[in-house]
């Protein structure tokens, strides 16, 4: 019965440092967090001197707020599956075939999140000149190639 005991608690610390590791890098990338996605894009559309019109800014804020309409239920649903997954290792005995379900449903939700994203970014282009889509591939080249630059820019 103590060896039991030991072997719940060592699984139980095993268990919170999986799950607490990426809260805490998380965390301390909060601050970068918020500059991915159609946030990160929109930012670096209206701060990039892309020199857009009136009805191009206007075309691509009602399009972000489409998007952020539309996404919101696969958002929502991921922080849903995640708390789900996380209760299932807390479990007294995890359900491996029921955790393994839950991580497809994830991993489904952020590749249908990932789509809207990407259509969204492409939406938006369309909206561009040929000139201010240089200009915005060439910022994106620059952010991926100087890290610091991405965080704070």
């Amino acid at each position: 019965m103590q060896i039991n005991m030991q072997k719940a608690i060592i699984l139980a610390t095993i268990l919170l440092n999986l799950i607490a590791s990426p809260l805490a890098v998380g965390a301390d990338e909060n601050q970068e967090r918020r500059h991915r996605g159609p946030d990160r894009f929109e930012k670096i559309i209206a701060l990039s001197g892309l020199n857009l019109t009136a009805e191009q800014t206007e075309k691509i804020m009602a399009l972000h707020k489409a998007y952020r309409e539309e996404s919101e239920p696969f958002r929502e649903q991921l922080i849903g599956k995640g708390r789900e997954l996380k209760e299932l290792w807390l479990a007294g005995i995890p359900d491996r075939q029921r955790i393994a379900t839950v991580e497809a449903e994830i991993q489904k939700l952020r590749k249908q999140l990932h789509g809207k994203l990407e259509g969204y970014r492409h939406e938006i282009r369309r909206f561009l000149t040929q000139m201010q889509r240089e200009e915005l591939d060439a910022i994106l080249r620059d952010q991926r190639r100087d890290p610091e630059r991405k965080r704070h820019g």
